[in-house]
């Protein structure tokens, strides 16, 4: 499925049978397609660098637990300047598709397990706090952030192996498309969400037992101490909205693939839906952290010059 949107797919298979490539761009569907992605890629494009000014201006954003943060940024601002325009060039020009299908996988594997590497630190953090400063060092991130990019790399690009093969093609593409769907999306997606539960669930008790330690004693260490474990369970759930909103499009994506490989026919409508929905998670995970996460959100407000509330100035925030 190297030519997810070409030979193998609907999408282009609808367009190819009506009218030429070289003419897509005359027609309605081929206007659609044209608009919504140069303003999706648009969207993600502006998104991301307002992170990547926040980060430049703010130097308490440069802490080692948002390096993930920081490199996922990297990775969904690629999106919209790389995967996205060559959707469209690969309308216009079948040399185009298959860098535009690597390009996507690279992002897709990327986007997961930087999730995956973000949500571990923060289980870390918080389910083994005297350790987490000796362990998780901003060079150890470092190290992992370097191998997540090399593994999705040295993933995506397996597909070249077999490419001229054609009448082995298929089968190698299944069972690729497969372990992918496994190993890239179920596996990541079981082990984020069952650690920020967890996670969730040890806040929940540490707000009780704290409670009850303090019998109603509203001093201003309680206070603080309350602040900062909301701020973690709001970074928490931002983690788990940005898990679940990648899942909501990868996993369509895959699955127009394996339906492509059966040559189930489907829609033009319906697979430039899913396209649209496949390339959400890179303009939502900047607008999650951006508005919901403490130190970003307050970062943000700074940036635009309204003052922040004093029940927020008070407490410094590192979520």
């Amino acid at each position: 499925m190297l030519d997810n949107f070409t030979n193998s797919s609907k999408l282009q298979r609808g367009t190819d049978v009506q009218y030429s490539r070289q003419q897509l761009h005359t027609y309605r569907d081929g206007l659609i397609l044209l608009v919504l992605c140069l303003l999706e890629s648009f969207l993600i494009l502006l998104a991301n660098t307002t992170v990547f000014v926040l980060i430049i201006k703010h130097k308490k954003l440069r802490r080692k637990n948002n390096y993930c943060l920081i490199s996922l940024a990297i990775s969904d601002f690629l999106t919209g300047l790389v995967a996205l325009p060559l959707v469209i060039a690969c309308q216009y020009d079948m040399n185009a598709c298959t860098p535009m299908d690597l390009s996507q996988r690279f992002l897709s594997f990327s986007t997961i397990l930087h999730l995956l590497v973000a949500t571990s630190e923060r289980y870390f953090k918080i389910r083994y706090p005297l350790r987490y400063k000796y362990y998780v060092t901003g060079a150890r991130i470092g190290l992992i952030l370097v191998a997540v990019w090399a593994m999705s790399l040295a993933f995506s690009l397996i597909q070249l192996t077999w490419i001229n093969h054609t009448e082995e093609e298929r089968y190698y593409d299944f069972i690729f498309s497969t372990s992918c769907v496994v190993a890239f999306a179920f596996l990541p997606f079981v082990i984020t969400v069952a650690a920020n539960v967890h996670v969730l669930w040890i806040i929940h008790k540490e707000k009780e037992i704290r409670y009850r330690m303090v019998q109603h004693e509203r001093s201003p260490q309680c206070r603080k101490g309350s602040k900062r474990r909301s701020n973690e369970r709001k970074a928490v759930l931002v983690y788990l909205a940005m898990t679940v909103s990648f899942m909501v499009g990868f996993l369509p994506y895959f699955i127009l693939t394996f339906m492509a490989d059966m040559q189930e026919d489907v829609g033009f409508g319906v697979s430039l839906f899913f396209l649209i929905l496949r390339f959400t998670a890179p303009l939502v995970d900047p607008l999650l952290y951006t508005f919901f996460k403490t130190d970003f959100k307050s970062a943000f407000i700074d940036m635009v010059g309204k003052p922040l509330p004093s029940t927020e100035r008070t407490v410094q925030t590192r979520v």
